[in-house]
């Protein structure tokens, strides 16, 4: 799991991934841009969100405002996503994202764009949220 804790909103160009078999989370409260040539290179599901945080069973919260919360994310399961009063878009421009087999690729933010390009999940399940 990763959150960008700046100002700036992401813009992925190229690829993005993980070793081994873990999920990928981007965290990003400003906003996420997956521009013409952005792909995914993981064994996981993918999870990209303009929200400011992921809620935990445990009711511990992983936030980009206060980064320091908390320490075990490996061992709790993600049970939602805390969005602020005004969560940004996420752009699809011409990206062609795709999840494993059998995996789940996930776009959760105020707006999710798709403007040409394809969100692929073979076997899987692709989640939209806006």
């Amino acid at each position: 799991m990763t959150r960008v804790t700046g100002g700036n909103a992401s813009h992925i160009f190229g690829t993005l991934g993980v070793l081994g078999t873990s999920n990928l989370f981007l965290i990003n409260p400003n906003g996420i841009l997956f521009g013409q040539n952005a792909s995914l290179d993981m064994q996981g599901s993918f999870v990209g969100t303009t929200a400011n945080g992921v809620q935990f069973e445990n009711q511990e919260l992983f936030s980009t405002i206060n980064p320091q919360t908390p320490s075990l994310l490996m061992v709790n399961v993600p049970t939602g996503l805390q969005y602020g009063r005004n969560p940004r878009a996420i752009q699809v421009q011409k990206a062609s994202l795709q999840a494993p087999n059998g995996q789940a690729l996930t776009l959760a933010g105020g707006t999710v764009n798709i403007h040409g390009g394809q969100l692929l999940a073979p076997s899987g399940q692709v989640d939209l949220g806006g």
